[in-house]
């Protein structure tokens, strides 16, 4: 109905909500929004020995040599940004790591268009660094 897309189009150019469920059922506007939950998910027990479980395996294993570029932020609604760049050591012994302030969850697509650029241009400078040629010389 064309009332509530407008309405959902408007919504989406406000600023971002400061509680979590909003803040991410307003970061995935491609997703219809009558399918959507307004607020969020259950956290279970077993979800949570999950997670837990999940980074008790991450800290023991032998990190790898393999180049990560590992980005994160403080603007997250999903992640902590700032503990996750505690885990980057326990992925790969080889890690560049950038903390840029002010971007969601998916660091790509924030509203700010100065922000994506910011973060694409950190990703190809990385790439670039690292030898790694654009989809033009493959």
């Amino acid at each position: 109905n064309v009332a509530g897309s407008l309405e959902f189009a408007v919504m989406r150019e406000t600023v971002e909500p400061d509680h979590f469920f909003p803040g991410i059922w307003i970061q995935y506007p491609a997703t219809d929004p009558h399918a959507r939950t307004l607020v969020g998910e259950k956290v279970t027990w077993g979800w949570a020995a999950a997670v837990s479980a999940m980074q008790d395996a991450l800290k023991a294993q032998t990190p790898g040599k393999v180049p990560l570029l590992f980005l994160h932020t403080d603007g997250d609604e999903i992640l902590d940004g700032k503990e996750l760049g505690d885990y980057a050591r326990f992925v790969s012994s080889n890690v560049t790591k950038h903390y840029i302030t002010g971007c969601r969850h998916d660091m790509l697509l924030n509203h700010e268009p100065e922000k994506n650029d910011e973060v694409l241009k950190l990703i190809l400078g990385w790439l670039s660094k690292e030898g790694v040629k654009g989809p033009g010389s493959w």
